[in-house]
């Protein structure tokens, strides 16, 4: 499988999982606004401090899970081999990011603050930013420019 293949694959797995925490804040505000939800707001304080850690160790974890990734993938001699673990190294990583935006959209579910909403909006925002790229892999991954064999 070719490295545009691999690309063109995390790319609709990136999507799938953008979109999808998109459309879960609409659900929540929909909720929210239709006045369904229960208000816990004594709840928040407690919350914010769990978000927050969840948040930074979910950020620097998936980083630092990536680039230990990195090094076991960089050892591998094989292209396809390299590219499946990427994949799935990456796949790891953005899971990390995901988890910590659906725990800011519960907290909201449960406290009905809608702070948690703007904290997993900017979740979604750094979960953005960690899109992948044919230049970022053929980087990661020390290939030619053609992305199909491999520089070592």
């Amino acid at each position: 499988m070719k490295t545009n293949e691999y690309i063109k694959t995390l790319n609709i797995v990136f999507y799938a999982l953008f979109i999808g925490q998109l459309v879960f804040i609409a659900i929540l505000l929909a909720f929210s606004f239709s006045g369904k939800l229960q208000v816990y707001s004594s709840l928040s304080n407690m919350y914010y401090f769990i978000v927050l850690l969840i948040v930074a160790g979910s950020y620097y974890g998936g980083n630092y899970f990536y680039k230990i990734k990195l090094k076991e993938i960089h050892n591998k001699e094989n292209l396809d081999d390299k590219l499946k673990l990427f994949q799935i190294t990456y796949l790891l990583k953005w899971s990390f990011l995901e988890g910590a935006s659906m725990l800011s959209l519960i907290f909201f579910l449960v406290t009905s603050d809608y702070m948690f909403i703007i904290i997993a909006l900017a979740i979604i925002f750094l979960f953005y930013l960690q899109k992948i790229d044919k230049k970022q892999l053929i980087s990661d991954l020390q290939l030619d420019e053609e992305g199909n064999t491999s520089l070592k």
